[in-house]
This record gives C-alpha cells, sequence and structure tokens, in this order.
C-alpha cells in the first residue's frame, strides 16, 4: 500500500528463503521488480506466481507487460490465448496484425583507396510474420555489388553480386527457452572482363572477353536461447557450403544485463569456425555494448574479430563473403524510435580488410541508413 518496492522486495525474498511460498507473495514480488523495471526479475516471479494459479487475469496482465517490456512479445502473444476479452482489448492484442514489422536499409562501403578497393553497395528489405499467437516468421530479400579490378599478365575488372534470402522463426518454448531456425539461400554471380595484353604494331589488340561464374550457396542454422533473470546465453550451430567450401560453425554468446532490463546490456561471443568437416579450425570473437532509452533512442557498439574470408553472424542472417578478406570491423548504430512504432538508424563501419590477389590491407569505412515500420 505504501509502495516502498525496495522493502517489499527486500522481505519478500527473505520469506523465500526462509521457505514461505505462496501465490500473492510472488505476485507481490513480481509487482516489487516490475514497478522498478527490472522486468527480467519480475518476469521470475510472475512465473512463479502462476504456477500456484494461472488463471488470476491481474497476474498474467503484468507477466504479460514483463514479457512485451523484455523484447519477448511473441511469448506475450501466446500468453494472450487464455485472456478474457477486456484483458485482450486492455493489452492491445485481440487480433495480432499479420504483418507486423517492415524493414528497409541501404549500405555503401568505400575503401580509403580506390587505387586497391573499389565501393560496395547493399540493399535490403525485410517482412516479420505472425504465425499464430506466439509464433512468428521474419524473411528478406538483400542485393549486393562489388566491383573489384586484378592487375595481371591479363587485366580484369569484375563485378561480383549476390542475391539472398534469407527466412527465420521464432518459436518460444518453456522456462525461458526460445528455439531459432533459419535458412539462407544465396546466388552469387562474377562477371569478368578479360583483356589481352596489347599486341606489337600493327597487330590489333583482340577484344575483351567476358565471362560468367554463377554459385549456389546456403547457410543452416539453428540458435538455442535461454533467458536468465540477469543474463541471456545463445547456443548457434549452422552448415553452409559460401564460396564452394562446406563450413560449420559453433558459437557460444553470452549477454548480461546488470539491471535486469533491456537499458543496458553488454556481451560477447566466441564462434569455432571449421571448413571441409573439420579439417581446418579459425576462432572469431565478437564483443558488444548497448544502450537503450526505451521509446526515445538505442545505441550500440560491437567489434568483430575475423581475418577469415566467408563466414556469417547472428544466426545467419549477417553474411560477411565479400570478395576480400575482412580481418575486423567494428560498428556503432544509433537508433530513434519515433512514436514506438517508427524507427531509423544509422550505422557507421570502420572495416580492416585485406585483398584477395594482392594480400594487401586497407581500411573500409561504411554507412548504412534504414527504418523499422511496426504495425
Amino acid at each position: 500500500l505504501k509502495k516502498d518496492w525496495k522493502q517489499l522486495q527486500k522481505f519478500g525474498v527473505l520469506a523465500i528463503k526462509n521457505k514461505i511460498d505462496y501465490f500473492y507473495l510472488r505476485e507481490r514480488i513480481g509487482i516489487a521488480y516490475y514497478e522498478q523495471q527490472k522486468y527480467q526479475l519480475a518476469t521470475q516471479h510472475f512465473e512463479k506466481a502462476s504456477k500456484f494459479n494461472s488463471s488470476d487475469e491481474w497476474l498474467n496482465e503484468y507477466l504479460f507487460y514483463s514479457y512485451a517490456f523484455d523484447n519477448r512479445y511473441d511469448e506475450a502473444l501466446h500468453l494472450s490465448k487464455k485472456f478474457s476479452n477486456d484483458v485482450k482489448k486492455k493489452t492491445n492484442s485481440v487480433k495480432p496484425a499479420g504483418i507486423n514489422m517492415l524493414a528497409l536499409d541501404l549500405t555503401i562501403k568505400i575503401p580509403e583507396s580506390q587505387n586497391i578497393a573499389l565501393p560496395y553497395y547493399n540493399f535490403g528489405i525485410g517482412l516479420n510474420h505472425r504465425v499464430t499467437r506466439g509464433y512468428s516468421i521474419f524473411h528478406s530479400y538483400s542485393f549486393s555489388r562489388q566491383k573489384y579490378n586484378i592487375a595481371g599478365p591479363r587485366n580484369t575488372l569484375g563485378i561480383y553480386d549476390q542475391h539472398r534470402y534469407y527466412i527465420s522463426a521464432n518459436i518460444p518454448l518453456s522456462k525461458g527457452f526460445s528455439l531459432n531456425p533459419a535458412l539462407s539461400v544465396l546466388l552469387d554471380q562474377y562477371t569478368d572482363t578479360l583483356f589481352s595484353p596489347l599486341p606489337p604494331p600493327p597487330q590489333r589488340p583482340a577484344p575483351p572477353q567476358v565471362r560468367k561464374r554463377n554459385y549456389f550457396s546456403f547457410i543452416g542454422s539453428l540458435n538455442v536461447s535461454k533467458v536468465f533473470p540477469y543474463a541471456k546465453i545463445d547456443l548457434t550451430n549452422s552448415f553452409s557450403n559460401l564460396d564452394t567450401t562446406h563450413q560449420i560453425e559453433h558459437s557460444l554468446g553470452v549477454t548480461l544485463y546488470p539491471l535486469a532490463n533491456q537499458n543496458f546490456s553488454f556481451g560477447g561471443a566466441v564462434i569455432l569456425y571449421t571448413s571441409d568437416f573439420y579439417k581446418t579450425f579459425h576462432p572469431l570473437v565478437q564483443t558488444g555494448i548497448r544502450f537503450n532509452a526505451p521509446q526515445f533512442f538505442a545505441m550500440s557498439v560491437v567489434y568483430t574479430y575475423a581475418n577469415i574470408y566467408n563466414f556469417h553472424l547472428y544466426n545467419g542472417y549477417l553474411v560477411q563473403n565479400g570478395y576480400d578478406l575482412l580481418k575486423g570491423n567494428l560498428t556503432a548504430m544509433p537508433e530513434f524510435i519515433i512514436k514506438y512504432r517508427y524507427n531509423i538508424f544509422a550505422e557507421y563501419q570502420f572495416e580492416m580488410k585485406t585483398t584477395r590477389e594482392t594480400g594487401l590491407n586497407y581500411f573500409a569505412h561504411g554507412i548504412s541508413i534504414g527504418t523499422k515500420l511496426k504495425f
């Protein structure tokens, strides 16, 4: 009644330590954490309370918002299946939109010296669908292009194009687990224009020859995640044949939430990259930090150490298989939220790369702009 949430939290936890446990105690501890915006801790106690009485609408409404504010909206919708019509109206979950998110983005990467490498362009569009209450599917299409120049006995001008389709599903399970299968299908096309050396006069030079090479690739990936009060663990395994090489990746990621909510987080992932069925091994490391002011602004900074040609991140969503070797990538992304449903984001990338043919090191600067519209 006094809304002294810290004291309520303190004595509630003390009661549980003394083996006192019942519905209203768990519900009140959950409310204490909820009012302090510690949604991950609140969720833990609301779920315990639900084991005592899963039909209490007041409790379910609190649990619904705890999931939603913790970016677990599929779980919130799954919970809403048993809501009364009044609670569905109150939580705006009467009829979830079939298409609930549209995303667009454009990326340009420019090397510091175009005598060494040429610019890279990428365009992408994505949609997220609600299949039923609690399950969703995301799919996207992207097109990228990079020109390259190879000097040698026969000078070559080339264009590397990539068409890519990506689809993934989010399947919430019980006790904070979720399953995320994903599949990418890629068509890579190399178009080379070959110029013969100039012959001695008075002979005329031979006309340039155009050579096209097409490669069909895929990435199959499966992510299993588990949410804890102060952390999230992601285990991802994938198989791909990028650039005609069979690759297996095993990834273990840990994200920490010191405030028990989405306002601040940091973490990293260790990825074991193998090629041709474990003939070679290569470790990749990724670290990042994120700040979030809900309904207003978010900022994330991520560093990736790779030193390898073809690999992928984020359950196969981000593919790094450009023409040159990527040694490392530093990404900073500010995101502005306008009236909750409309996001505008920009991204700066600083890449350390090595040319495929000549082994020259160079830096590239990338700029991405994009938007997300939620329904």
